[in-house]
């Protein structure tokens, strides 16, 4: 990512019901400038947890064909600090990837990316011997306490988390007769696995698969008098399946669809007035589960069946608009007023969690009868951008 903007006022209703109180949006760099082609390597060491990684990157812009390839690895050991020196299990290692191609041309342009996260991540449980010492688990089950040796190198302990993202992303333009259309499409897999057991390394105790696909549709009218409005259909599809030993979330379908108008004109070249509405429906389906004493999923007619997750069927509405008036006092002051109303389902985790979070050392319960959350928001801001060049002359 070479940037991130906050996105605030009537701006936000293009990106769904989730951007109640604004939205984060992660900028990709911008190509390079046409027939130039530059290769980066960067690398970095931190003395801490001896972290080392480095980044290689190649970029292009070839008579309208653009690229952007980078590979990036970094790995490190137990971090340290002054009350527990180093902190046994807390290294972590990353292995990344990322391709951008796209196109430039008369028509608009259309670009696709691909990306691969793979992280291993050990948890820090922090367990003592009566001498202070960290222990652990070994591979026969017995517990010891961590040695000098154990505290050094790159070593992947128990518990420890391994995430695997794949995204795939999809970014068009194109101008039309009449106006411009923009059409986004993603697709993400997330793997995410935690092993606990040393005497069985490979064998994960929880795996959460997750599916993802987004997709974001926006025509944009010819400027008319003045107006700029725009009108958009967006939303999600998600599948997410259980395929370890234990369970914390049920597996589940989730269907998200919206549409919204966004309209804007400027006035007197000072005065901007912006305004919205968005419709939103969040439909999700979750799946029952029943287990054994053995904490294995079993029929709901097994006599040792002890309900885990009830199946239910929930479907939320809501609507989110926003009006808001920028005025550019001069060159170097904006003031800034904007009233919203906002609109958030709950999600997967809030309805129907039960079980044990070992990253953040937590139990999480669901609640399955929980409402939309609504928010009203007034905002009155002042930007004032100082004249730089003169100050840094006056310190100098």
């Amino acid at each position: 990512m070479d940037r991130v903007e906050v996105v605030k006022g009537p701006g936000s209703l293009m990106y769904g019901s989730d951007g109640i109180a604004g939205v984060l949006n992660f900028l990709a760099p911008k190509a390079l400038p046409l027939g130039q082609v530059k290769t980066q390597v960067s690398s970095n060491y931190q003395s801490n947890n001896n972290l080392i990684g480095y980044s290689v990157a190649n970029a292009g812009n070839k008579d309208g064909l653009q690229w952007l390839g980078r590979f990036s690895n970094k790995f490190a050991g137990n971090y340290q600090n002054a009350y527990d020196g180093k902190v046994f299990n807390s290294g972590f290692k990353e292995i990344n990837g990322s391709l951008f191609l796209g196109i430039n041309k008369s028509w608009g342009h259309s670009h696709l990316t691909v990306s691969s996260y793979n992280n291993t991540l050990n948890l820090v449980e922090g367990e003592r011997d009566e001498l202070g010492r960290f222990i652990y688990e070994n591979a026969n089950g017995d517990e010891v306490a961590a040695t000098d040796k154990d505290l050094k190198g790159y070593k992947t302990g128990f518990p420890h988390q391994k995430i695997n993202h794949i995204g795939v992303a999809s970014n068009n333009y194109f101008i039309l007769d009449k106006g411009t259309l923009n059409a986004d499409f993603g697709f993400q897999n997330n793997k995410r696995k935690e092993y606990e057991d040393p005497s069985a390394p490979d064998q994960p105790a929880l795996f959460f698969d997750l599916n993802t696909l987004n997709y974001n549709v926006r025509y944009n009218f010819e400027k008319s008098k003045g107006w700029e409005t725009s009108v958009g259909i967006g939303g999600m599809w998600q599948s997410n399946t259980n395929r370890g030993e234990e369970f914390m979330i049920p597996a589940y379908h989730l269907f998200d669809a919206g549409g919204f108008v966004f309209t804007q004109k400027t006035f007197f070249d000072k005065l901007t007035l912006a305004g919205g509405i968005r419709f939103d429906n969040r439909y999700m389906n979750s799946k029952e589960l029943y287990l054994n004493e053995d904490e294995n999923p079993v029929s709901g007619t097994d006599p040792d069946a002890e309900l885990k997750f009830s199946a239910f069927n929930k479907s939320y509405n809501g609507i989110s608009g926003s009006l808001g008036l920028s005025y550019k006092v001069d060159k170097n002051s904006t003031f800034k007023f904007n009233v919203s109303r906002g609109f958030r389902a709950p999600n997967s985790t809030e309805l129907s969690a039960n079980g044990r979070h070992e990253g953040t050392f937590r139990y999480i319960i669901g609640k399955a009868d929980l409402k939309s959350e609504i928010s009203h928001q007034l905002d009155v801001a002042t930007f004032l951008i100082p004249n730089i060049s003169r100050w840094r002359l006056h310190h100098l």
